[in-house]
């Protein structure tokens, strides 16, 4: 039974522990950070795991150091990454060893590097493997030498070269043998020269050689050229669940469950977006956020126009399509409509006169 919004928020000032562990799980389900950030620090030691994993994700927003301080170690249980997420950084200084062990691994997909810095180094006691290797590599930012020296050995083997990456050199100040010896061979490609140099000389940390595991990455991290790459927090939430479009009914869903959604159709890998013309395109089109950057690009192809054209066989003017009178083409020029040409006039003939017949010549005998 959710709380009623007649105490939300001031209304929940008055909580105590005992009237908290009462409550059935689902009381905290349409709880605010505002109405989480109202109830008393101390009221929060009547949590439990299932009241926790009731509650909206968001509403870890209102949680406080005081508040995470003052909670049992098994109501951590309940939580997961987007509670993680959704939780102000300083809230991590109510941590300790015991809660840290009860969360469950992938709740650390959560962490950032501000959330790290703010947890007591005591807390990373309660670290293993999994839950290392479930934290994005750059949380590793937020680690310090009290905290690695606090840190299981067997957790280090939760670590990768992109941790390894993230993590300040000075932080390997806390490493010990037992920490060494976990270290796996491709999180060897992430210690620069300064990260080895901050290794105590006790914690016999002795470089691979030629031929071993990690011998070229972490030969390649030594050079004084080397750059250590910059690891970025990736964009939270992980679990985003695209719109998938839906041909029984003719458009897109964007809620697992909704009308002809299966959670199967939701995570199909096979998924082909709709092209123009299909249904559901203009959804598809829309939520894309491109609409307005496609208007007019998928303009519908001008008809084709017909110019007439002059048949000087017919000595008529006839329409025939214009081949170029396409899309994108030069409309072409018009043609001139010209009459049946006249037959042409006859050509003068010449005038023929009588021509005088020649003289006779003369005989010269006779003259």
């Amino acid at each position: 039974m959710p709380i009623s919004p007649d105490l939300a928020p001031n209304g929940l000032d008055t909580l105590t522990a005992e009237e908290i562990a009462a409550m059935p799980a689902d009381a905290f389900a349409e709880l605010t950070p505002e109405e989480l950030a109202s109830i008393p620090a101390d009221a929060m030691g009547g949590m439990s795991a299932d009241m926790m994993a009731a509650m909206p994700a968001d509403a870890m927003g209102g949680m406080s150091a005081d508040m995470m301080a003052a909670m049992p170690a098994d109501a951590m249980g309940g939580m997961d990454a987007s509670m993680m997420a959704a939780m102000p950084a300083d809230a991590m200084g109510g941590m300790d060893a015991g809660m840290m062990a009860a969360m469950p691994a992938d709740a650390m997909g959560g962490m950032d590097a501000d959330m790290m810095s703010a947890m007591p180094a005591a807390a990373m006691g309660g670290m293993d493997a999994d839950m290392m290797s479930a934290m994005p590599a750059a949380a590793m930012g937020g680690m310090d030498a009290d905290m690695m020296s606090a840190c299981p050995a067997d957790a280090i083997g939760g670590m990768d070269a992109d941790m390894m990456f993230a993590m300040p050199a000075d932080a390997m100040g806390g490493m010990d043998a037992g920490m060494v010896a976990a270290i796996p061979a491709d999180a060897l490609g992430g210690m620069s020269a300064d990260m080895v140099a901050s290794i105590p000389a006790d914690a016999n940390f002795v470089a691979p050689t030629i031929g071993s595991p990690g011998f070229e990455a972490f030969d390649t991290a030594q050079s004084p050229d080397f750059v250590v790459p910059t690891i970025d927090q990736p964009d939270f939430p992980t679990d985003f669940v695209a719109p998938t479009f839906d041909p029984a009914v003719g458009g897109f869903q964007t809620e697992v469950g909704g009308p002809g959604l299966t959670e199967a159709a939701a995570n199909d890998p096979n998924f082909v977006a709709p092209t123009i013309g299909e249904p559901g395109f203009a959804e598809f089109d829309a939520a894309q956020g491109s609409q307005g950057a496609l208007d007019g690009a998928f303009a519908p192809v001008a008809p084709i126009e017909t110019v007439p054209t002059f048949d000087p066989v017919a000595e008529t003017v006839s329409a025939v399509a214009d081949a170029g009178a396409t899309q994108g083409a030069s409309q072409a020029p018009e043609a001139v409509v010209a009459e049946s040409a006249p037959e042409p006039a006859p050509a003068p003939e010449a005038a023929i006169e009588d021509a005088p017949a020649p003289a006779a010549p003369e005989d010269p005998i006779a003259g």
